[in-house]
């Protein structure tokens, strides 16, 4: 097929996608990145407080209040205004009311899939 035109290519390719993911159960993409962002945040969860991931994690840096500083840090024009947390702070607040780092981690491993659906990747 190396006449056929680009469209017809991609309708083609597009349909053998289609039926492929009807006969085998594939999960979609954004499931895996949940699961994978939710087990990340366990792990750094059930760090020492002296780990820098921990330490990371923790640093918010709109509560820097530094007298040198010119001004106060902020994210550049053009970054995502999301951070790769926010979701699960977001879901930890609403189920826990408290920051994803500060619950238990036993509460942690008991909601990987409610996070899941959470976010959409269920």
């Amino acid at each position: 097929m190396p006449d056929e035109m680009w469209e017809v290519t991609m309708r083609r390719m597009k349909l053998k996608v289609a039926t492929a993911l009807c006969q085998w159960d594939v999960k979609p993409w954004s499931a895996r990145i949940a699961k994978n962002q939710w087990l990340h945040a366990v792990r750094v969860n059930s760090m020492t407080s002296d780990r820098w991931a921990k330490l990371c994690a923790r640093w918010e840096p709109a509560r820097i209040n530094d007298q040198a500083l010119l001004t106060r840090p902020s994210r550049d024009k053009g970054r995502p205004y999301l951070r790769w947390d926010d979701n699960l702070s977001k879901y930890c607040e609403n189920q826990f009311g408290t920051k994803w780092y500060d619950v238990s981690d036993a509460s942690m491993a008991e909601h990987i899939e409610t996070y899941c659906d959470f976010v959409g990747g269920g």
